[in-house]
């Protein structure tokens, strides 16, 4: 039996599914929604989908979705969810798959997933266009960790709590540190991108929690700036969901990935994976760093 990607004549439809706090959206650029083994996908003739070609090698291109926002009421509860307020969201990812359907009949279809990856972007107006939106798509493959040389600096190229790096917080690990890691904090107040937490005593140790993140329900915000002086307040890199407040956030330390804070913050000084200093902040051909 002869397969419909093989036939000269043959035409093809579109299925895109973003996963959100893991409910799906499906969607389908089909004259009709589409019903196969119970899944629902619904008829938006107006999706616009364009991927990058797999070459075969590990390119980071992405893919942008266009659609209006107001294209049926399953998108426009997407596109509120995501884009209401301009606050962080759960990351959102997306499938896209394509069905190649037989022009002659007894012809198998032939169904491809050539793209997964993330919402990087969502844009309103997209285009100048009133009720247009435009998802911008960061592959999967760019999150691929793939080293390609030691960085010549002073900083450490193993992941904070990852392979290579003894402190102990990854997943499956047990350790001294572990019970410092996941620590639970309630919110207190809010203002602008401050936050402020309960007490902890942990809080005033050594570790630090600049370069680490809070998060809850699956939103991750960085920390920008955290005083060991003031270890309930920390400075994040972008507003918090206003319902934090009052709620418990997840509080991870960070690394700043130099020799000393490897050494003075977590004693983890023989794994440091750098040379241990940096481009001197004058030219020594011209200047004295005395």
């Amino acid at each position: 039996m002869t397969r419909a990607i093989d036939d000269s004549k043959k035409e093809s439809y579109v299925l895109v599914q973003f996963t959100v706090n893991g409910t799906n959206y499906k969607f389908t650029n089909w004259a009709t929604s589409i019903d196969p083994a119970g899944e629902n996908w619904l008829s938006t003739p107006t999706l616009d989908v364009k991927w990058p070609k797999n070459t075969g090698t590990l390119e980071a291109k992405g893919a942008i979705i266009t659609v209006p926002s107001n294209a049926n009421a399953m998108m426009s509860t997407l596109v509120e969810l995501l884009m209401a307020d301009g606050t962080p969201t759960a990351a959102v990812e997306v499938e896209i798959r394509e069905v190649i359907r037989p022009v002659v009949l007894g012809d198998l279809a032939t169904v491809l997933i050539p793209f997964v990856g993330r919402i990087l972007r969502a844009v309103r107006n997209a285009n100048g266009r009133a009720n247009q939106v435009r998802f911008e798509i960061q592959s999967v493959k760019a999150r691929l960790d793939i080293p390609l040389g030691l960085p010549c600096n002073h900083h450490c190229s193993w992941a904070f709590m990852g392979k290579g790096c003894s402190v102990q917080g990854g997943a499956g690990q047990r350790g001294p540190q572990l019970a410092f890691q996941q620590r639970l904090r309630t919110v207190g107040s809010m203002d602008g991108k401050e936050l402020t937490v309960t007490a902890d005593p942990l809080l005033t140790g050594t570790k630090s929690f600049r370069f680490g993140y809070v998060h809850r329900n699956g939103v991750r915000i960085g920390v920008q700036d955290w005083n060991p002086a003031e270890p309930m307040k920390l400075s994040l890199r972008q507003q918090a969901p206003a319902s934090w407040v009052g709620q418990q956030v997840t509080m991870v330390p960070g690394c700043n990935k130099t020799l000393e804070g490897c050494r003075d913050d977590w004693n983890n000084e023989p794994n440091f994976l750098g040379l241990g200093y940096s481009l001197p902040a004058y030219n020594p051909m011209f200047e004295n760093g005395a």
